[in-house]
């Protein structure tokens, strides 16, 4: 009996021991299984916050380039109806009057029409300086845009004009529409030089803003 109960004893030692290994292997796949579900936990919330990063800077682009779209066009409609006039020689006395005598008179030149009614503002611009080479360049604002596109349509007659032939009109353009000019010449120019010395060519920009072209053609009498 004695032996018969040391062996029972024995025999449940035994349980007992693979009973508390079988539970410290439950108790560490548990752990590694909440340590791999944290990780996971981790993984999707680094996912979940880089994706919202960049949908958030997606957005953020769209959103700068919408405005900055906006406001592109609206200040090309708020110049949609000016001239700028260069070489327009600068008075030192009286020179709101005389820029409007002389403003008047080049514009009826260049149309054969009298414009004073049309013209709703004009000025110099830039800040006047006493030791001033050029003449400021002179902004008009007219009432509407087919006067306007009437006065540079006609421009070409200024080069036989013995009053205003140095004269030079253009459209009234923004800083991003003048850049996209410049770039459109600086290629045309360099598409020519290729090919040809482009002191042989004439370059003029064409079209309106947003929409702008590059005209090419050879200097006559070469």
């Amino acid at each position: 009996m004695i032996k018969k109960n040391d062996n029972m004893t024995m025999a449940l030692e035994k349980q007992r021991g693979q009973i508390q290994d079988l539970s410290l292997k439950l108790e560490e796949i548990a752990n590694k299984g909440m340590l791999e579900n944290q990780q996971m936990k981790k993984e999707w919330s680094s996912l979940f916050k880089d994706n919202v990063e960049v949908l958030s800077l997606n957005v953020g682009a769209v959103q700068r380039s919408v405005v900055g779209t906006i406001e592109t066009n609206n200040k090309r409609v708020e110049r949609q109806n000016n001239i700028v006039v260069y070489n327009l020689q600068e008075n030192d006395l009286n020179s709101k009057a005389k820029d409007k005598e002389e403003i008047l008179k080049l514009l009826k030149e260049v149309s054969s029409k009298d414009l004073d009614t049309e013209i709703m503002e004009f000025f110099r611009m830039g800040k006047r300086t006493d030791n001033a080479q050029r003449a400021r360049p002179v902004l008009i604002k007219f009432d509407n845009q087919s006067t306007k596109n009437l006065v540079l349509e006609n421009s070409f007659r200024l080069k036989k004009s013995e009053s205003y032939k140095m004269i030079i009109l253009n459209q009234d353009l923004s800083i991003e529409d003048r850049e996209q000019c410049k770039k459109l010449l600086d290629d045309k120019k360099k598409e020519i030089g290729l090919k040809d010395d482009i002191n042989k060519w004439v370059f003029r920009i064409r079209g309106r803003p947003g929409s702008f072209h590059v005209l090419s053609y050879m200097k006559k009498n070469l």
